[in-house]
């Protein structure tokens, strides 16, 4: 079993209404409580190959931003305690090696089951939108042409989400890459990283409450690409561990 507590973030409780347009505002609440976090889990290794990590989670008042409608049309978000999350989940991690472990790699599937109990703070928690299932399935290749020079592709699938007030639907990731060892004792590494390659981190909301829809799309930029260089200076660690043996060798300062 483990515990453990989560706080809010200071500026989600700050005593203050925002105004975001004549039809949206946003307000903070000081009285957030942190949550309490109680975590039962099981893990196994089988055949020293596959493993497996289950658990049920326990999630007291849990705090999040929340929408209720206000007179004029106007709607409130507030960052409040709204309910208490329960969460079953298994996961199993499966690595594998083929073609003399030239071609490796790890697949790790994820599915969880939520449901949400005592309602808090004027929420009222949709029996409809109660529970729900949710999966992901996280990939990760690596193949080595050479012993100096290989490529790797990590992608996960993130599928569809739901909450009492608000659907995420799917999305893919998928980061791409190459390194390069040179020089005699392999002391300068060159790495080229595309992260979101395809620019498909969007996330799409369907927001439900008051009889009304809403839809948002949150459009980050996280397509990037960065090239490292990597030179380590002849000696390294022998140079670091000969100056560590010297700090305590103190002979010098005495006398024959």
């Amino acid at each position: 079993m483990v515990s453990g507590i989560a706080y809010p973030d200071y500026e989600k409780i700050l005593p203050a209404t925002r105004y975001v347009n004549d039809f949206l505002q946003s307000t903070g609440t000081v009285d957030v409580k942190p949550i309490k976090i109680y975590r039962f889990g099981w893990n196994q290794i089988i055949h020293q190959y596959f493993y497996i990590f289950s658990h049920y989670q326990l999630n007291k008042d849990i705090f999040g931003t929340i929408a209720f409608n206000l007179e004029d049309e106007l709607t409130e978000y507030r960052y409040i305690n709204y309910a208490d999350q329960h969460n079953i989940s298994s996961s199993i991690s499966i690595p594998f090696e083929f073609f003399d472990k030239k071609l490796s790699g790890k697949i790790e599937p994820r599915l969880a089951y939520s449901w949400y109990s005592n309602g808090q703070n004027n929420f009222i928690i949709p029996e409809n939108r109660n529970r729900s299932f949710s999966n992901r399935v996280q990939v990760s290749l690596q193949y080595e042409f050479h012993e100096r020079f290989s490529v790797y592709a990590w992608g996960q699938l993130i599928g569809k989400r739901k909450h009492p007030q608000y659907t995420i639907e799917k999305k893919e990731t998928l980061d791409v890459g190459m390194f390069y060892t040179g020089l005699k004792n392999k002391n300068l590494t060159i790495s080229l990283d595309i992260n979101n390659i395809f620019d498909t981190n969007d996330e799409i909301k369907h927001l439900y409450f008051g009889g009304t829809t809403k839809h948002i799309r949150f459009s980050p930029e996280s397509r990037n690409i960065k090239l490292s260089v990597l030179f380590k200076f002849s000696g390294g660690k022998k140079v670091e561990d000969k100056a560590k043996g010297n700090m305590s060798d103190i002979s010098r300062f005495s006398k024959e």
